[in-house]
């Protein structure tokens, strides 16, 4: 397929599960449409919740787990497995910023994207992992804007306001717009 009818989504998470809240219809409507759909995730999640209702997971167990799940999930959407890139859970805003954004340009430069879906400058729920990956991979998109074939898009994940006033959160502008509903223009 060539670069001209090659359609191609990027989404950037900090965590397993992230893509799940933050975009999954997205990530299937689009799947399902024949769009190629990668998902980097920062972490494995391992210092997240050991379990619910009954089920009870070792810590030692829980990046193994997390990480199953992932790809797991991403395997129902039809999207590709994850691109992991081994940092730690509740760490990232701790790590090189510098490496972490070129990581995620390496991802950006290997996969080619259209379009490329983070969080926004909140991260929707304040988390400093998700700040941080939106800081990196905003950062990360604006340098590999200006070597793509086709121009990208950016886009952050985004809650109308009466959702964010409900649950009282603190948004940016930007992750209250929801004002794209194709984000391709042939789809």
């Amino acid at each position: 397929m060539n670069q001209s009818t090659r359609r191609c989504i990027l989404a950037v998470f900090a965590h397993p599960d992230d893509e799940t809240s933050a975009a999954a219809g997205t990530l299937t409507k689009y799947a399902r449409e024949g769009v190629d759909i990668h998902v980097v995730t920062a972490t494995r999640g391992e210092r997240g919740d050991l379990g619910t209702g009954d089920l009870r997971i070792e810590r030692r167990d829980l990046p193994a787990v997390r990480e199953a799940e992932l790809r797991a999930v991403l395997a129902l959407y039809g999207v590709n497995q994850p691109i992991l890139l081994d940092y730690h859970d509740q760490e990232l805003i701790t790590a090189d910023f510098a490496t972490l954004t070129q990581d995620v340009l390496r991802a950006m430069a290997s996969v080619r994207p259209e379009v490329v879906i983070t969080f926004g400058p909140s991260g929707i729920s304040d988390h400093d992992d998700h700040k941080t990956i939106h800081r990196a991979a905003t950062e990360a998109f604006h340098r590999y804007r200006y070597t793509a074939v086709v121009a990208p898009r950016l886009y952050y994940v985004a809650l109308p306001p009466e959702v964010a006033a409900q649950f009282a959160l603190h948004l940016h502008p930007s992750e209250m717009t929801v004002s794209v509903w194709k984000v391709f223009q042939s789809c």
